[in-house]
């Protein structure tokens, strides 16, 4: 996200340098396609039209298809078209200024109001940002034994109690999975988790300090934790937790730092078990050469957790 003037020139003066090393490849490519040279051309020069015309949001076209896309099952006349649109381009601006005058915006709306919930879909007090859609799985079948104990041992990071008295009282009755898997790589994720910075020094007190990682999410699990006084609960806690493959992140040369792109060759071998609260946003991924990858991250600093005492 770009927040000042001077930020969008500090980027657009490192855009400059691969722009120039491109334009003989994009030339060549033009010259074999020149039905695509419009389009190609126009790509040379959104540097200088953001910095010309201002953010991407004021100029792109895609409210007036929109609307256009509106407008279209409206025409009931193929002799006189514009009729209808005339009718109906007055028609909705007053029943705006209606709506808008006397409060009654929902009540007038063209459109049927979209549904509150997803059948099937679990909602629970504790998570008001998240629900967790179908298919629903559980049982020995699904979470094995290795996944089960990965479970409890973020159970009992987050409840500071010993991974015994928790598998007493947590089993595989106690989890569900949640969602749907596919093959298309679609799921990878930005997630802030807090760190020991003393994790590997025994006897030295704790220091927690956040940190970002990016990674593939596997599995989102519904943990129903029963009401135990030795757990330290007089309720059934209900926890959403999410699995994740963390990137192995390779150095980010020195003139992309400010981009917020990062890169990776590898995943990690084994599981990050977090609480779904702290999956922050999902994450766009381009192939580079020798099987590299870049994570572009365009959250920007309004997507970042938070955590309280």
């Amino acid at each position: 996200m770009v927040s000042t003037w001077t930020e969008l020139n500090h980027r657009l003066l490192l855009a400059q340098p691969h722009i120039k090393a491109n334009s003989p490849y994009l030339q060549k490519v033009l010259s074999r396609n020149p039905e695509k040279q419009r389009f190609e051309q126009a790509l040379l020069h959104v540097a200088d039209s953001i910095k010309t015309m201002g953010p991407v949001w004021t100029s792109w076209a895609f409210p007036m298809e929109r609307f256009c896309g509106r407008l279209q099952p409206v025409i009931k006349s193929r002799r006189r078209p514009d009729a209808c649109l005339a009718r109906y381009i007055g028609e909705e601006a007053q029943l705006t200024h209606i709506g808008l005058i006397h409060h009654m915006t929902e009540e007038l709306a063209l459109q049927r109001p979209a549904k509150d919930q997803v059948i099937g879909e679990f909602r629970d007090m504790s998570y008001p940002t998240c629900a967790l859609l179908p298919p629903r799985r559980a049982g020995a079948v699904v979470i094995d034994q290795s996944m089960l104990l990965k479970i409890l041992k973020a159970l009992a990071t987050r409840f500071d109690l010993p991974l015994a008295i928790l598998k007493r009282h947590v089993s595989h009755a106690n989890i569900e999975r949640w969602g749907k898997q596919d093959s298309r790589d679609a799921t990878f994720i930005r997630y802030e988790v807090l760190v020991d910075r003393h994790a590997r020094q025994r006897n030295t007190p704790s220091v927690f300090e956040k940190k970002t990682f990016y990674g593939c999410l596997q599995h989102i699990f519904l943990v129903q934790v029963p009401a135990e006084l030795s757990l330290g609960l007089t309720t059934t806690t209900t926890i959403f937790l999410a699995a994740i493959t963390p990137c192995q992140l390779d150095s980010t040369p020195s003139h992309l730092t400010s981009l917020d792109i990062h890169f990776y060759t590898s995943l990690g071998t084994s599981l990050d078990i977090v609480d779904i609260v702290c999956v922050q946003c999902l994450v766009g991924r381009i192939p580079m050469d020798r099987g590299r990858w870049a994570l572009v991250d365009r959250s920007g600093n309004l997507a970042r957790a938070e955590f309280t005492e």
